[in-house]
């Protein structure tokens, strides 16, 4: 499956493969979630506001005041954490997510003619997140280790013992066979005992 496909309707993540690698679908996951979050928020400006916009055109430009600046900040990013990842050496470590979060902060911080809290509160959330979950794959921290669990069927609190069982019963193996793969005889004791 190429990234495209992969970022859209798989599992991937930004930082599944280093940070000099991948940057279309990297690209494409941090601007698909940017547009869901921005998205949501220019949507309650746009509709729940006491006076909401009226028409297309000025609901648009509500959208774009906020889905705008998230998604140039969010491309901003990506471009400078593979360029700095390139610039460096191809190294894979959290300097790079540093480097890319103060660029695109300050790309945020134009773009929405803030204060200079914009850029503060910018850098201090998307830093810290960043910079976690960067640490996260590079130190494999989990919150849950569920592959350990599952292994040893530990139940604590946040689980029991239908924990990694999807389905509403067990499926049991059936009492009754396919018409197909009868033989002659069985299919005529079944037309007798019918």
């Amino acid at each position: 499956m190429t990234g495209f496909l992969r970022n859209l309707f798989g599992t991937y993540q930004i930082y599944d493969t280093p940070d000099y690698e991948d940057l279309v679908p990297k690209m494409l996951f941090v601007e698909k979630w940017a547009i869901y979050f921005s998205g949501c928020a220019s949507l309650f400006e746009a509709v729940l506001t006491p006076k909401a916009p009226k028409g297309f055109i000025a609901k648009s430009r509500v959208v774009m005041k906020y889905v705008g600046p998230v998604t140039m900040a969010g491309a901003t990013f990506v471009g400078t954490l593979y360029a700095s990842s390139q610039l460096r050496g191809k190294k894979d470590d959290v300097y790079n997510s540093m480097n890319a979060t103060i660029t695109s902060g300050a790309m945020f911080h134009y773009l929405v003619k803030g204060s200079p809290w914009t850029f503060i509160t910018y850098f201090m959330y998307v830093g810290f997140i960043t910079n976690v979950w960067k640490q996260a794959k590079l130190n494999d921290w989990t919150i849950m280790e569920l592959e350990k669990q599952m292994e040893k069927r530990q139940f604590g609190f946040h689980s029991g013992p239908y924990l990694f069982d999807w389905s509403v019963s067990k499926e049991y193996p059936p009492k009754w066979v396919n018409a197909d793969d009868l033989t002659e005889e069985e299919r005529e004791k079944a037309k007798i005992a019918a």
